[in-house]
């Protein structure tokens, strides 16, 4: 029984260790190779008599010709670059987006409603903190273009699976991250874990299981690499939750050991009353006005309303 034991254990090892993660590197070059071309292209926004002008330009020559041609792939990054603004920019009120000239036009057709428009997550720590007005500006402004890249790497993803089974079949796992080149944090996970098996049981086992999943939950909490804020909170604080159940094991402590496997269900509760983000609105937006581009093509107007769901 043992032996069975040890061969099953060694199979899952290798397997996790080596196999999953060549696989992971495999699509990660694949996914870099596919998605190139969203890279190479970069927004421009300026406010304009209240309205908001959108634009897109190449790293390396412009796309202002063929944006104005009707390309259909360009107008769909450049809607899904205006939701990214919208998300940050203008939530809880209805706007109106219009294609016009290479451009897509946002203009705000109610008054404001004084929702916050702040972000969530560890950045309203970070706002709060820095307090002025122009950090905060500069905060969302950068969040904005990170969803703007999001959206319009999905936009090429879309465009590529067609003609990549590969990209196809691992499109759900691609989408989780934030950008695919996040992809390698799946990579980590799988290698922390057949680390922290391996080490439980070793000299050094409290050392080195406590300063992994505190390298963990701090490169997690900094890289922000899913694509829900909630997701990356939650992942950060369960690998503090390990830590802590790694001295708790060590030293036989039982009530703070119990409650580092029941806190990540209780910040899960918490994070239910607010399961919006900036980063979600700007994925329902982008799949709303996606059955809509018909219209947009054609310079129609087309109204969104930009709400966000909260509990408290």
């Amino acid at each position: 029984m043992k032996i069975w034991v040890d061969i099953i254990g060694y199979v899952c090892a290798f397997g996790y260790a080596v196999v999953i993660p060549t696989f992971m590197l495999y699509l990660f070059h694949r996914q870099r190779v596919g998605l190139r071309s969203s890279r190479m292209i970069k927004e421009a926004a300026a406010a304009c008599d209240g309205d908001l002008k959108v634009c897109l330009h190449e790293v390396q020559g412009s796309t202002t010709e063929r944006i104005s041609r009707q390309d259909e792939a360009f107008m769909r990054r450049l809607v899904a670059t205006a939701v990214s603004y919208i998300s940050i920019l203008y939530r809880g009120r209805v706007v109106r987006l219009q294609l016009a000239d290479g451009f897509a036009i946002v203009t705000p057709i109610d008054a404001e409603r004084g929702q916050s428009q702040g972000l969530d997550g560890l950045d309203v720590l970070v706002s709060s903190v820095l307090e002025s007005e122009e950090s905060k500006h500069e905060i969302n402004t950068l969040t904005g273009i990170t969803i703007a890249e999001m959206l319009r790497e999905r936009c090429a993803l879309q465009e590529v699976i067609e003609g990549d089974r590969i990209l196809r079949g691992a499109q759900q796992l691609l989408c989780k991250y934030r950008i695919g080149n996040n992809l390698w944090m799946e990579v980590v996970q799988k290698l922390v874990a057949v680390a922290l098996v391996s080490m439980v049981t070793s000299a050094d086992g409290l050392q080195n299981c406590f300063g992994l999943n505190s390298g963990m939950a701090a490169a997690c909490a900094m890289v922000q690499a899913y694509a829900r804020p909630q997701v990356n909170l939650l992942q950060s604080f369960c690998f503090v939750c390990l830590a802590l159940a790694t001295l708790s094991f060590h030293y036989g402590w039982v009530w703070s050991s119990r409650a580092a496997f029941a806190l990540p269900f209780l910040v899960t509760a918490v994070q239910g009353l607010r399961p919006d983000s900036p980063e979600t609105l700007a994925l329902r937006l982008w799949q709303e006005l996606d059955t809509k581009m018909p219209a947009l093509q054609k310079g129609e107007a087309v109204e969104v309303s930009a709400e966000t769901f909260s509990f408290v």
